[in-house]
């Protein structure tokens, strides 16, 4: 049913809402929020979660060439082509 995956998707977000109220500087919990937002096209919560990912991250920490690419996804995605442009550039 087409259901399913979308229920699926609602339960995990759900979960992982609840998560990072214990963990709130916990990176990967954070791009993991960004990508399910991304999915139910809330792109503007998937933006928050990925800056704050960026947030937690030290700049020596190979994981911020993948939080600038989702940042770079995110702001293309709302219209922000300059933001999205500086992101990627630093990806």
């Amino acid at each position: 049913s087409t259901l399913f995956p979308y229920t699926t998707l609602f339960r995990s977000l759900v979960q992982a809402k609840k998560w990072l109220k214990k963990n709130t500087n916990d990176v990967a919990l954070l791009m993991t929020l960004g990508r399910l937002a991304i999915v139910k096209r809330q792109v503007s919560s998937a933006r928050d979660y990925f800056e704050n990912a960026l947030a937690q991250t030290a700049e020596s920490d190979p994981v911020r060439s993948e939080i600038y690419r989702e940042l770079g996804r995110a702001c293309h995605s709302l219209g922000d082509s300059q933001r999205a442009l500086q992101y990627l550039l630093k990806a």
